[in-house]
Order: C-alpha cells, then structure tokens, then sequence
C-alpha cells in the first residue's frame, strides 16, 4: 500500500492493487485513533507497523491490521508533542526530530531520552535521512545540517557563514539522487549539493536555474532529472 500523510486529513492508505482509499483520522473520543489529522512524518517499520509524527499529538504507533494507535505524547518524555521528522536509528531506537529538539525513543524499555541537547536544544529538526555511503544527515528549518556518524557518535554542523558554503540554515527538503548526489533545498536560499571530496556545497538559485529561491520538494525521475518545487510552482 501507499502512505500518504496530509495536513487536515490523517493518513490516507491506498491500496495499489485496486486504489482503494482508506483514511485514519483523529477522534478526540477514541484514545485509540491517531491524535492529530496533521500528519508529518511517517516511518514503516515492516507491512504491520508504522509510525507517523502528529503535529500537537506527537507519535502514534500504528497496527495496519487493526488500524488501531498507541500514541505516545510529552507527558511520557518527549520534548515536544509537535513532530516534524521520524527515522530508524537502529532495530530497537527511533530518532524523533520535533519542533525545539531531538528525541531517543527505546522501544525495548519504552524510554524516551533527549539526543545531543547541546547541538540541538532549540533545533527545529525537518528532515533524517541515511546517506547511501552510511552517515545520517539531520537537518533543521533553523540551524543548519549535520552528518551523523553513529558508529563513532560524532557529528559534523554545516551552517550559514562557515566555509562550507551553505546558503542557508533552513533547510526544508533532501533528495538522495541515484548518483548517490546528495541535494538539500531551502527556505529562502535556492538549491544545493553535497560535495563529497571537499564537504563543501554549490548552491543554484534565482541568479541562476531556478525560479524562486523558495524551494518546497525535491524529486529525481527515472531519468535522472531533478523535479523542484518552489514557492511559485
């Protein structure tokens, strides 16, 4: 099935097979629906289970047999009930990133921990992803991107100002490009991408290629071309 994630709407299960729509919507009088029809973030854990990050309703484990949801809020450790981003740190830890922090979840001892508050206490985090070469990236709608190499617990900040040319701190969008290119897109900064050899960036925008330097979503065919959505089409 596809998962579709909507800002008024809940979550929309559409089968492929007949296009079948299903729609998991809040009921304030059921504890058992997902919380929020405002829905950001969604991450499949396998074909019965899948998270979805609420905004003002936190996370919500879902059973897609039973399309029934624990949801788990701030009054249970988590540091903010607005979620923005979801990712599969490792088989029992979910890495929650949310409107001022950053959240461990330990789904063997259902724990909630905070995740480096010193980089990102305050930190609007929209977006994890894994690089295909292993590193996480997180990046933030307000301070910038960082390479995460979990193995060695060590992190790397690219910011506005710094050497590495980023163009922005806010950061709202990512594609991973089948060059295995990585590409970020901003706010208000136009496009750029990742350089590998020199951890630099090359920033396209309106002086250039682009229409609007507003940029929404990023999405490579089966081409190789880059689809871009921006502010104005």
């Amino acid at each position: 099935c596809l998962l579709i994630a909507t800002e008024d709407a809940g979550i929309v299960v559409l089968d492929r097979n007949d296009y079948r729509a299903t729609h998991l919507t809040a009921d304030k009088n059921d504890p058992h629906r997902i919380p929020s029809d405002n829905v950001h973030a969604l991450l499949p854990l396998s074909e019965n289970e899948v998270w979805s990050g609420n905004f003002l309703g936190g996370i919500s484990r879902i059973d897609m047999r039973s399309h029934t949801a624990r949801t788990y809020r701030s009054q249970e450790g988590l540091t903010s009930d607005f979620v923005f981003s979801l990712f599969e740190l490792s088989p029992d830890t979910l890495l929650i990133g949310e409107l001022i922090g950053a959240d461990l979840y330990d789904k063997k001892n259902n724990r909630f921990t905070k995740f480096r508050p010193d980089l990102f206490e305050g930190a609007f985090v929209y977006g994890i992803f894994r690089d295909p070469e292993g590193p996480v990236w997180i990046y933030t709608h307000n301070k910038g991107i960082f390479l995460y190499e979990p193995a060695g617990k060590t992190f790397t900040r690219f910011c506005y100002g710094d050497r590495s040319g980023l163009p922005s701190n806010s950061i709202v969008a990512h594609c991973v490009g089948s060059d295995r290119c990585i590409w970020f897109g901003t706010k208000d900064a136009g496009l750029c991408r990742y350089n590998r050899e020199d951890s630099t960036f090359t920033v396209f925008n309106e002086s250039g290629l682009l229409s609007d330097n507003g940029i929404r979503g990023i999405l490579e065919d089966d081409h190789g071309n880059l689809w871009i959505s921006s502010d104005v089409g």
